[in-house]
């Protein structure tokens, strides 16, 4: 395993109960021996698990042991709630409250053993944070604490413009529900949010605004409003990677003078330190808290379960042997790229191109261009781009899904032809995806783990190698991810975390790795509990638990694209940012900026190899799928919705499907995330997959954990398990230098030109078709003129888009002074009749900005001489475009363009095959849609495409076939070759690699030659050109067999 090191340590997880029991409870249910069932949910432990998840039922429960006569509807719903509960209890390994715990466990070269302490729970209890919330919000707005405590900007607030932007919460039963807030600048709220910076006190913000007003109720009003409308937070708002939170919020009411409240709050933390806690101890902590604040409504508690083990040691060389297949696996599968980041990078380089500018503005939805928002754009009557079949924006990892795909149905037609209940992935298979496989840019996050179940008979079998590893994630970033949110109850387990946190900041050591602390809505706030764990920190609706000098401000970060990646840098460190997001919590409806970093944590990242069924998902029936001693996938059985309504029916249905289908007697119902085991056998079990058939399609998974494949026994049954297995990487996330101020690439050239100065930039807004009529009967002969009296020396132009379609016009000032300063109201003249017509919306002007990170400071000034010849030439070829048969001409031209523009760099038939082959593959990929179909789709309509145009595409390349018209618009840029030659020699003396410029010279002019949806145009032009190339490559090839032949 290149790069990967197994650490020494994993996490277990497993049920509080043996899976017998559930068995146990099922039979006593069909039984109908209620007395038995009873008497097992008098098991005070079972109780306190109930009374901690669900109070309600907790109630139900105990009115029905204490003889409460139900109805049946209601008997059945609590029986039903309980089976569900206890199942749980009893098969899932996922921690939740008492129901399954986790312990840190070792792997050393031992021989394994895995075994209960006869001491065996030990609980970890603390204040809910839908509790911690209410507290804090109340006790905030008590005046004795109000004007006592400080206040800090809130670190969600940005300036754009005249106004601040922010979020704000507000609070239902403790939990938050975010929203984008906006408040108008002055100099007054300026003046609080400079002092509030460090933190300050509302005595201290009225002195300092009574300085110059009076009004005291004013300034009370005023200072209370920015408290109320939360652009003030206050210092006791929860830090979501602060265990020691609450001790320390506690000494701060001390502080303030609030001792007799922190009493019931402290009594309240000495009974939850109690590691043996139960149902007496519960009930006195809420109502101590309840004491304080009332709690109505409110979840109150939080309860971790842990296991003391005697023995937890995994033998090293299994599980290497595990990390080994694990890593043949995912080497085989492509590097991710999230779709919205796509869609945000290709949107941030059309508007801001190679410029670094401040996140929170990149990600405002009004003035940048969001997270996750996309745009599209319609122009009229384009003949190249007809019939295509494309998808706009791509979608993740949509082409190199592909070889996946075709594997998925090569084995799934060997398994129609063969049968059985298993597909066995070979070391072939995984080298045909590895050859299909692109090169990628990363390989590796900074730390991965493996995620699954390990199914043995025993121990001792383990380690000779008789077991099976059900797979959930294999080589899955980041290490500490799954682990992070229990190392507040687990010492060992914390110091491991912080190892590997360590570990993967010393690798990475020339860029910042800073965690995200951000409190989420509703109950995943309990979730996202975390100890710190990295110097640095981005808190967002969180109070930062790190120092000062580590805390990364939101205005604080840049974000630029540089080599093809969306970079962010800290301006005040001038450093490279990785950002951290250490916990499972899915930040797919977390705010935008929290979204954004958590997804550029997994961009060009491996993130592991999970099998999928594609198209084949709503199968019947689909094997069991394995790799070596790897289950990728447990056989599944897939019930459609039936329309039928009578609980009968829909019984006849299950019963004809599972006798069909041959499913055996235990099996996992599946819904989501929650796994429940049936035993098909059980009336009462068959209830739930009835209850789940009403509600559309069931899933039934293979039952592999049995008694007979559970490794971990006591006295009591067999246990379950799941385990996280992780692994350190050696090399950094990213090879190539890390991103640092760009200013040193400008250094000696000028970047910025406002107007006044030598350059002058319009923008000319009209339609798409009005552009082509600007350029050749406006903006053509004035240039002509302007040039020929001195009054510029050069000039270019771009089409745009932001978002309304616009001509780019700039100009370098000449000689001549004079004329210079009368451009503005010459040009004003000439556009004047197209303004009141209609034609053109508007014109301004604007500072050009060089793009000096794209074409370098040294080749700036000739890459603008350039785009001057470009530009002319462009605009003369327009002259010869009419009707319809103008915008054939068009692509015809921009094909000759192109060609043209490699001829002249001195690019050989090779060359320029593997450059359009290059520049063909990288349009194709956001084009070609999600699945393999589409891309098929995309391909052959290009394909055919070429083939229809052959003849016209023949008219540009081959001499006896130019007409008149196509001879005389070649002309402009035969012109453009000799006035450019020059500029390219200086060029190659500067640069030694040129594809990187020639690439923006290409796109450029492309951009100048369509009307609009020059993406598009491009992917068409770049295949088009490709296979030319290669044919004439492949004729040329033919050829020289015959000659040799002969």
């Amino acid at each position: 395993m290149k790069d990967y090191v197994l650490e020494d340590f994993y996490l277990l997880r497993t049920p509080a109960k043996p899976i017998e029991e559930i068995l146990y409870l099922n039979e006593l249910l069909d039984q109908g021996n209620l007395d038995a069932v009873k008497q097992l949910c008098r098991d005070p432990y079972f109780s306190e698990a109930i009374y901690i998840s669900s109070r309600d039922l907790y109630m139900s429960l105990q009115k029905w042991l204490e003889g409460e006569e139900l109805s049946p509807k209601k008997l059945k719903k609590l029986l039903t709630g309980l089976q569900k509960y206890y199942s749980r209890m009893c098969t899932r390994s996922t921690p939740f409250g008492l129901f399954a715990g986790s312990a840190c466990g070792s792997i050393h070269e031992q021989q394994s053993g895995v075994s209960f302490d006869s001491n065996k729970i030990r609980k970890a209890t603390r204040f809910d944070m839908s509790y911690i919330n209410e507290l804090t919000h109340q006790l905030a707005k008590q005046p004795a604490i109000k004007e006592q405590i400080r206040y800090y900007v809130n670190n969600t607030l940005y300036k754009v413009g005249y106004r601040y932007l922010y979020v704000e919460y507000t609070m239902v039963a403790g939990k938050r529900n975010h929203a984008l807030s906006a408040l108008t600048a002055s100099d007054y709220i300026d003046m609080v949010l400079e002092l509030a910076k460090e933190g300050v006190t509302i005595p201290v913000l009225t002195a300092e605004i009574g300085k110059t007003i009076s009004d005291e109720q004013a300034i009370s009003n005023f200072i209370n409003g920015l408290i109320a409308s939360q652009v003030l937070t206050h210092e006791l708002t929860p830090a979501i990677a602060n265990e020691n939170f609450v001790p320390a919020f506690i000494q701060r009411l001390q502080e303030l003078g609030q001792g007799q409240m922190c009493v019931p709050l402290q009594e309240a933390l000495h009974v939850m330190k109690d590691e043996k806690i139960s149902l007496p101890g519960f009930q006195a902590v809420e109502e101590k808290a309840g004491s304080v604040i009332p709690v109505n409504g409110l979840e109150v508690l939080q309860t971790d379960m842990f296991y003391n083990m005697q023995q937890n040691n995994l033998n090293k060389q299994v599980i290497s042997e595990l990390a080994e297949a694990s890593y043949e696996l995912s080497s085989a599968i492509p590097s991710y790229v999230p779709s919205q980041l796509e869609t945000f990078m290709k949107k941030f380089a059309e508007r801001y191109e190679q410029a670094e500018i401040p996140l929170v503005l990149a990600l405002d939805p009004d003035v940048g261009i969001g997270y996750g928002l996309a745009t599209t754009g319609n122009v009229e009557y384009m003949p190249l781009i007809e019939k295509l079949a494309i998808t706009p924006g791509g979608g993740d990892a949509a082409r190199k899904r592909l070889a996946f795909e075709d594997l998925v149905e090569n084995k799934m037609r060997s398994w129609w032809q063969t049968g059985g209940q298993v597909i066995t992935l070979t070391a072939a298979d995984l080298e045909m995806l590895r050859s299909r496989k692109e090169a990628d840019r990363l390989t590796q996050s900074a730390s991965c783990y493996m995620f699954g179940s390990l199914l043995a008979v025993s121990c001792e079998a383990i380690d000779r190698g008789e077991y099976a590893f059900l797979a959930t994630q294999l080589h899955a970033p980041s290490a500490a991810k799954l682990m992070a949110r229990f190392a507040h109850g687990d010492s060992h387990l914390k110091e491991k975390m912080l190892h590997i946190t360590r570990t993967e900041q010393e690798v990475n050591r020339e860029r910042i790795m800073a965690e995200i602390a951000y409190v989420p809505e509703g109950h995943f706030a309990n979730l996202s509990l975390r100890p710190a764990q990295r110097n640095y920190e981005i808190a967002f609706l969180s109070q930062s638990a790190v120092e000062p000098a580590y805390r990364i401000d939101v205005n604080d970060i840049l974000v630029s694209i540089r080599n093809n990646r969306i970079v962010v840098r800290s301006r005040r460190l001038n450093k490279e940012i990785l950002p951290c997001h250490t916990n499972a919590f899915n930040t797919d409806l977390a705010q935008p900026f929290v979204r954004f970093l958590t997804d550029l944590q997994s961009m060009f990242v491996n993130t592991g190899f999970r099998w999928q069924w594609y198209n084949y998902a709503p199968e019947p029936h689909l094997p069991r799928v394995e790799y070596k001693k790897i289950i990728l996938h447990r056989e599944k059985w897939f019930l459609a919705r039936s329309r039928n309504s009578t609980d009968e029916a829909l019984m006849d249905i299950l019963h004809a499907f599972l006798e069909k289908y041959q499913v055996p007697r235990y099996v996992i119902l599946s819904e989501g995330d929650n796994e429940l085991l049936i035993d098909t056998t059980s009336e009462f079990c068959k209830g739930h997959v009835i209850q789940a058939m009403r509600k559309g399609g069931v899933t039934f998974l293979e039952h592999l954990l049995t008694p007979e494949n559970c490794f971990i026994k006591d006295e009591k049954g067999s246990y379950g398990n799941e385990m996280v297995i992780p692994m350190s990487v050696s090399s950094p996330v990213f090879a190539e230098p890390p991103a640092k101020e760009l200013i040193d690439s400008s250094v000696g050239c000028q970047r910025t030109f406002g107007p006044g100065s030598k350059w002058l930039y319009f923008k000319i807004y009209s339609g798409f078709k009005t552009m082509d009529l600007l350029l050749r009967d406006i903006i053509q002969p004035l240039v002509q003129e302007w040039k020929g009296s001195g009054a510029i020396e050069k000039w270019f132009f771009i089409r745009y888009n932001d978002p309304d379609s616009h001509i780019r016009l700039r100009l370098l000032r000449g000689t001549d002074q004079e004329g210079w300063y009368r451009i503005a109201e010459r040009l004003n003249a000439e556009l004047e009749p197209l303004i009141e017509s209609g034609q053109v919306f508007k014109c301004m002007m604007d500072t050009y900005q060089r793009e000096l990170e794209r074409y370098g400071a040294l080749t700036m000034e000739d890459s603008e001489s350039l785009f001057c010849y470009d530009s002319e030439a462009v605009i003369n070829m327009l002259d010869h475009l009419q009707g319809q048969r103008g915008e054939q001409l068009r692509w015809q031209m921009a094909l000759y363009n192109v060609d043209q523009l490699l001829d002249n760099f001195q690019y050989d038939l090779m060359q320029k095959k593997d450059f359009m082959k290059q520049l063909r593959n990288y349009f194709f990929r956001e084009f070609a849609g999600r699945s393999r179909e589409s891309a098929i789709r995309c391909d052959q309509s290009l394909s055919n495409k070429y083939r229809n145009n052959k003849l016209l595409i023949q008219e540009v390349f081959v001499p006896a076939r130019r007409t008149t018209q196509v001879l005389a618009a070649m002309e402009s840029y035969n012109v453009r070759g000799d006035m450019h030659a020059a500029t390219i020699k200086n060029l190659k003396g500067k640069v030694q690699q040129l594809d990187g410029l020639l690439n923006s010279y290409i796109h450029m002019t492309m951009n100048r030659t369509f009307l609009a949806r020059h993406r598009v145009h491009e992917l068409v032009v770049y295949d088009t050109l490709y296979r030319y190339y290669d044919s004439l490559v492949a004729m040329g090839k033919q050829l020289s067999l015959s000659i040799n032949v002969s």
